[in-house]
């Protein structure tokens, strides 16, 4: 009896324990599964207040404009005499010079120097007069008269040549005389702007002389067309946050100088009718081009050599005058901030599902005066239909394209087989906006993310782990309401649920780190991607799962229950026989 009653203990006891670990096990199980029925979302954004503002990223230039540098004229070559004739106004002068009481001859024309430079600066607002150069020019005459003759006027009047000619100063001298400055008084300018030189009152009454009068003019040159335009046909990648792009500008423009044909000044005053190209004036110019010294490569169709200091010199007739060259220039660009290969920082701002990527690109080293254009990037992170907006800073344009891009994908087969399998993704191809050495242009694209983010983690023989902590990085920073190298709000550590499984709604395309911990020490990561509809873990981690302890206890414990039962009936049986 006493037998019996211990063993209807032991029974008790297998049963109410069996039952017990079933409860816990479907209560621990039920409290998963409240895990699981959660679909993890980025917290809702409290953002600090912004990191870059209009005070803290200030366009240099406010809009296209390259600094052309200065043009100046060291040689002129011109021989061609102005316009003594003027009967219509001066008959009785006009007298004199058939009569040969006064005679008139042109020597030469002689630069002096360049009194203004052509100039364009990037920096400074273009004037008018920007692109006309202002030579000084000394034109000589011989003059002879003889007073004897009767009705001998005692002036000239002599009009330029080359247009437009202002006068500077005037010199005479004769050969009882060293070279003077004639002042107002001596001379006057016409509405025609002609000069007239009252000779017989400079010289005292002279009866005859000969002398030689310089007349110093200020003449405009004009650079026609004048720009630097940078070579558009070229490809300019950017393949990392930090590279030195090497582009091709075009450098061009006419010289336009101008004269008045005819040998006689008809009509007023500017004589548009008798105005026509100076065919036969040479210009010698020196071209200081900005930032020089780094510029390279140049390439001249037509005139024009590289002097020393990197200066550039061309000789050609203003009839035909057209200046090109080619050059290069290097640039140094930087992304500030970014986040490896999505060159930005990206942050939650409205809802779940509305971010926004944010660009810093500077350029830190290259011509100061020269604007870049046309700098291309890949964003393979962004496909081109979660678009909503794109922005820049200044209101400069941001030009992009879909682009499909090609990936290798490492594909798993039988647990020990392993292929590579060709991807096509959507990304763009992003231009960015104009901008100069030592600015900063921000620009933004708001998007939608269309993509989920599913992971499966299992043991080492691909049995589920559940309830493991799990964080989440994206392109090796934690992933949350805003990802940048220097600022981040992440999500909270998660835990899988009772399948292995997290899922987070809403993510940038892209490739994530998941990192597994227990008891707050990392012990596996592994690299999942957004664009897979599952991600599969296959962990090394060694694990015995609490769901197949659940059945095998309780199973156990009927068996040995069976066992001890059937011993005991097999016992008695013998002990009646």
């Amino acid at each position: 009896m006493r037998k019996e009653h211990l063993l209807r203990k032991i029974v008790y006891f297998l049963i109410i324990t069996s039952l017990l670990l079933t409860c816990f096990n479907n209560i621990r199980g039920e409290g998963d599964n409240r895990i699981s029925s959660l679909k993890i979302s980025p917290q809702e954004p409290v953002l600090e207040p912004q990191l870059f503002s209009k005070e803290d990223f200030e366009p240099i230039l406010e809009e296209e404009r390259q600094g052309l540098g200065s043009v100046s004229i060291t040689n002129l070559l011109f021989n061609e005499s102005g316009f003594f004739n003027h009967s219509e106004q001066y008959p009785a002068y006009d007298l004199d010079l058939r009569t040969k009481a006064l005679n008139i001859s042109y020597e030469k024309t002689e630069l002096i120097r360049t009194v203004k430079e052509a100039t364009v600066d990037a920096f400074e607002e273009v004037s008018p007069s920007s692109n006309i150069i202002t030579v000084e020019l000394n034109e000589s005459l011989r003059v002879k008269y003889d007073t004897s003759i009767d009705l001998l006027e005692g002036y000239l009047v002599y009009g330029p040549r080359l247009y437009p000619c202002l006068l500077n100063r005037l010199y005479a001298h004769n050969a009882s005389s060293s070279i003077k400055e004639v002042y107002e008084g001596n001379y006057t300018i016409d509405d025609r702007k002609n000069v007239i030189f009252y000779y017989s009152t400079f010289f005292n009454g002279a009866e005859q002389g000969d002398f030689k009068l310089y007349l110093i003019w200020h003449y405009n040159i004009t650079l026609e067309d004048w720009t630097i335009n940078q070579v558009k046909e070229e490809d300019l990648f950017m393949s990392s946050s930090e590279q030195n792009i090497t582009a091709t500008f075009n450098y061009n423009f006419n010289v336009l100088g101008k004269k008045l044909k005819g040998e006689k000044l008809t009509g007023a005053y500017p004589f548009t009718s008798l105005q026509v190209a100076a065919d036969n004036l040479n210009v010698t110019l020196r071209i200081n081009m900005p930032d020089r010294e780094l510029l390279e490569n140049h390439a001249f169709t037509g005139q024009g050599y590289v002097g020393s200091n990197n200066i550039i010199y061309a000789s050609f007739s203003v009839n035909n005058s057209l200046f090109d060259m080619d050059f290069d220039a290097t640039f140094t660009i930087e992304f500030l901030d970014p986040v490896n290969v999505t060159w930005a920082i990206d942050r939650l701002i409205e809802g779940t599902n509305y971010r926004e990527r944010i660009y810093f690109p500077n350029i830190t080293w290259g011509p100061e005066q020269l604007f870049l254009k046309y700098v291309k990037i890949e964003e393979r992170t962004i496909s081109i239909d979660q678009i909503k907006e794109v922005t820049s800073q200044f209101g400069r344009v941001v030009e992009y394209v879909e682009k499909n891009f090609t990936e290798f994908q490492q594909v798993e087969e039988n647990s020990l087989i392993f292929t590579e399998k060709v991807i096509q993704r959507r990304g763009l191809e992003i231009t960015l906006p104009y901008f100069i050495k030592g600015e900063t242009c921000p620009f933004r694209i708001k998007y939608e993310p269309s993509e989920d983010l599913r992971v499966i983690i299992t043991d080492n023989i691909r049995m589920p782990l559940r309830n493991v902590e799990v964080k989440i990085l994206y392109y090796g920073r934690v992933f949350g309401t805003y990802i940048s190298n220097t600022f981040i709000q992440p999500t909270s550590i998660t835990k899988t649920d009772e399948n292995g499984e997290i899922f987070i709604q809403n993510v940038p395309n892209g490739d994530y780190t998941v990192i597994l911990y227990e008891q707050g020490t990392p012990v596996y990561n592994s690299t999942v991607m957004a664009y897979k509809r599952v991600n599969y873990v296959i962990t090394d981690i060694s694990h015995f799962p609490l769901v197949i302890l659940s059945f095998l206890i309780p199973s156990a414990i009927f068996l040995i229950l069976g066992v001890l039962i059937y011993l005991h009936y097999k016992k008695e049986r013998e002990t009646r026989t």
